[in-house]
């Protein structure tokens, strides 16, 4: 399985099928979306913005655009 495939709706049948061992990063990527989807949201938004927030990294993007 890969990481990448957004879960369905309802995981619970997908992750039943799961091997715990083998599986469990998908396990938990399925729970994390499942459970947390605004918690992911909102901090892959922050890492954005405090990527592009930093100084250098925006002199940077600025001259670019000149």
């Amino acid at each position: 399985m890969t990481l990448n495939t957004a879960p369905s709706l309802d995981p619970t049948a997908e992750i039943a099928s799961l091997d715990p061992q083998k599986d469990c990063e998908r396990i938990a990527f399925l729970l994390t979306y499942q459970l947390f989807p605004h918690t992911i949201e909102k901090s892959l938004e922050y890492a954005l913005f405090k990527t592009y927030a930093v100084p250098s990294i925006s002199r940077i993007l600025a001259a670019q655009v000149n």
